[in-house]
C-alpha cells in the first residue's frame, strides 16, 4: 500500500511540471484586456507595421503615405483643336467671292432689263450693284490692311501689287457707276445707256481680273 502510494507521487510531480509550460506557450503572444498592440510594440521595443483603417481586419500592409502634390489633379490641357482667330487677309480671301459675285450679277441683269424692257429685272440690278460696291470696297479695305506680304521681295511682291491695282480699279468703276445711276435715279437711255454699258463691262474685266491674279499670288 505504501509503495503504491510513494509511485502515484511520483507520477503526479512528473507530469505537473510539464502542464504550467504547456498553458504558458498556449497564451504566450494572447494580450490581457484593456492592452493595445502598440502599447505592447512599446514595451517589447520593436516597431510595429501601421495598419491602414481601410484595411481588413488582420492585414499588416503599410499604408502608402500620400503626397499633397500627387493629389492634385493634373493641370488641363489647351484644346489643341480649337481653331485660331482669323486675321484680316484671311477675311479679305474669305469676303472676296461676295462683290464678285454681286457685280457680276448686276451687269447680268442690266443687259437682261434693258434688253427684255423690264423694269423689275434693272431696280434688281440697281441694288445688287449697290450692294456690290459696298461688299467690294470692304474687301479692298481688307487686303489692303491685312497685306502680308509688305516686307517681302520678289515676284510676289509684284503679284500682290497687280492684283491690288486690279482690284482697286474694279471698285473705282463700279463706285463712278452707281453714283451715275443714283443720280439719273436709274434712268440711262441712249448714248448714256451704250457708255453705261461699255464702262461696265470694263469693270467686269477688272473685277474678273483682280480675282485671278488673287488665286495665282502664290503660284
Amino acid at each position: 500500500m505504501k509503495r503504491a502510494f510513494l509511485l502515484l507521487v511520483a507520477l503526479v510531480g512528473v507530469l505537473l511540471p510539464g502542464v504550467p509550460a504547456q498553458a504558458h506557450s498556449g497564451r504566450r503572444h494572447a494580450l490581457p484586456p484593456g492592452r493595445s498592440v502598440r502599447a505592447a510594440g512599446k514595451e517589447t521595443g520593436r516597431p510595429l507595421p501601421s495598419v491602414s483603417r481601410d484595411a481588413p481586419v488582420g492585414s499588416t500592409a503599410a499604408s502608402p503615405v500620400v503626397d499633397a502634390a500627387q493629389s492634385r489633379p493634373p493641370p488641363v490641357a489647351q484644346d489643341e483643336t480649337s481653331a485660331p482667330a482669323f486675321t484680316l487677309i484671311e477675311l479679305h480671301m474669305a469676303a472676296a467671292h461676295f462683290p464678285i459675285g454681286l457685280l457680276l450679277s448686276s451687269v447680268f441683269f442690266d443687259l437682261v432689263g434693258w434688253a427684255t424692257r423690264k423694269r423689275s429685272l434693272r431696280e434688281t440690278a440697281f441694288w445688287t450693284h449697290l450692294l456690290g460696291v459696298g461688299a467690294a470696297a470692304a474687301t479692298v479695305a481688307l487686303g489692303l490692311m491685312g497685306n502680308p506680304f509688305r516686307s517681302s521681295e520678289g515676284e510676289v511682291v509684284a503679284a500682290v501689287a497687280r492684283h491690288q491695282w486690279a482690284g482697286i480699279s474694279g471698285l473705282a468703276i463700279f463706285g463712278l457707276l452707281v453714283v451715275w445711276r443714283v443720280r439719273r435715279r436709274n434712268e440711262l437711255d441712249g448714248f448714256r445707256l451704250l457708255l453705261y454699258s461699255v464702262v461696265a463691262l470694263a469693270g467686269v474685266v477688272a473685277v474678273c481680273a483682280a480675282g485671278y491674279l488673287g488665286s495665282r499670288i502664290m503660284g
